[in-house]
């Protein structure tokens, strides 16, 4: 005899494949973006141009060693190798990368390169044990400043130490941008970034050595419900943020995104950093309400979240990729 728990979940399973296979949702039409992708298992790095440094593809992984750029048009003398991809300008990236420091604990992506003394970038600080937690800093440099956005140590990223390798997921929509490290959700916030567009770079600190594989770089990307998952990729097209969910409350282990970031919210809440989260990017940009609604799961789950079955079976019907 099947307990009434398997039923249920059975249920919502079935449920869910109908309701993506069945064209409540439909595919949605790919959007006109185009992606870069460089795993460097050709052994060489033809598609890069470095600026600085010492870059070179070592055992299928492109190694960068920080030495001094040269002077800057404000006369200083940035001390940082960049790579550039080449042929690759654009306003909106979603970028993916697995990076490792080797020595020191910098290392960076630019999203909007003009030159060395106007960019927008990314850094990104291992911990250092006994002294300062792993953490970002969001930086545009611009008319001979260096402004930087968040202070040091206000963005707490999962712990990992040199030699660990991190998983890196930016995503940066005209002046929002969201960061996800190892699917973690660490940033989401607004900027006033002065830069529109520029090249994409990889960027490491003088005296830093640092790896870089599996770059994945979408550019020319659209949003248009604003729920940082990209069209042609979102499955619900006009979320609305914070969604009506949970009518009620904000059950135990129940999930719904209950403010307009690119998380959702659970009951107790998750530690931080370094705990395993659940994304709109999880769900292909479907709420809580939008999966209810497409899997008519009724009032239970719409009085106080999506449970974890029910968001479970609905991530488990979704199309690969």
């Amino acid at each position: 005899m099947y307990s009434t728990r398997t039923i249920f979940l059975v249920g919502l399973a079935v449920c869910a494949a109908n309701l993506i296979s069945g064209g409540h949702l439909g595919p949605q039409p790919v959007q006109a973006d185009t992606l870069f992708q460089d795993n460097f298992n050709s052994g060489n790095a033809n598609r890069w141009s470095p600026l600085g440094g010492t870059w070179a593809v070592v055992n299928g992984k492109y190694v960068g060693e920080g030495t001094s750029l040269g002077p800057s048009p404000c006369g200083q003398d940035p001390a940082v190798a960049e790579t550039l991809i080449r042929n690759l300008q654009a306003e909106n990236v979603d970028i993916e990368a697995d990076i490792k420091s080797i020595e020191r604990v910098d290392k960076s992506i630019a999203f909007r390169w003009a030159d060395n003394d106007r960019q927008v970038m990314l850094g990104i600080r291992a911990e250092r044990p006994g002294a300062f937690p792993a953490d970002l800093l969001v930086v545009e440099r611009k008319d001979c400043q260096h402004i930087v956005y968040t202070s040091e140590f206000s963005v707490l990223i999962p712990p990992h130490q040199v030699g660990q390798t991190i998983h890196v997921h930016a995503i940066l929509i005209g002046k929002r941008l969201r960061v996800l490290i190892d699917k973690v959700l660490v940033l989401d916030r607004i900027f006033p970034f002065s830069l529109r567009s520029g090249k994409v770079a990889l960027e490491v600190n003088e005296g830093g050595i640092t790896t870089f594989d599996n770059v994945k770089v979408r550019f020319g990307i659209i949003d248009q419900d604003g729920d940082g998952v990209r069209d042609g990729l979102d499955m619900c097209p006009g979320t609305v943020l914070p969604e009506k969910v949970p009518t009620v409350r904000l059950g135990d282990d129940r999930f719904a995104n209950i403010d307009k970031d690119l998380a959702f919210e659970t009951k107790p809440p998750l530690a931080g950093p370094g705990e395993p989260g659940l994304t709109m990017l999880d769900t292909a940009g479907c709420s809580c309400e939008q999966i209810i609604a497409r899997g008519h799961l009724g009032l239970g789950q719409s009085k106080f979240g999506c449970s974890r079955g029910a968001i479970k079976a609905f991530i488990a019907a979704l199309p690969p990729g």
